[in-house]
């Protein structure tokens, strides 16, 4: 029910995004990591291949979003794969996307991706 009102459920939010301090059902923009996530968006809105942005960040030593959940900057080099997800991760366009997969037991730890039909998409709830 709150996934289908565009409430956030759990989870980590995705890079760029915290959880608003006055609402667990709300992602906030985060400060910090927000400004790499516009110039990614922007580097690619460029022209700037996906290779391009990986090796740029990481020459820059930009942390990634492992970095940020750690609090520490690690050194790990930005993944294609990584920014890849981000770019067509339509929480980026002020939707919530929820039911992207499933597990076929509670007994089995593995994951199985649903179909992009049975998705549950949203928009965002909004300050």
């Amino acid at each position: 029910m709150q996934a289908h009102q565009g409430k956030r459920i759990g989870g980590y939010p995705p890079f760029g995004y915290m959880v608003d301090p006055s609402d667990k059902h709300k992602n906030i923009i985060n400060p910090e990591t927000a400004p790499i996530v516009q110039r990614m968006f922007e580097m690619a809105a460029n022209g700037d291949s996906i290779n391009t942005i990986a090796k740029t960040f990481t020459l820059e030593k930009i942390p990634t979003p492992l970095d940020t959940v750690n609090g520490t900057y690690t050194g790990m080099e930005w993944g294609v794969s990584s920014l890849q997800r981000m770019l067509r991760n339509k929480t980026y366009l002020g939707c919530m996307v929820y039911n992207r997969q499933r597990k076929p037991s509670f007994k089995s730890q593995k994951r199985v991706v649903n179909d992009e039909s049975q998705w549950i998409i949203t928009p965002a709830l909004s300050s």
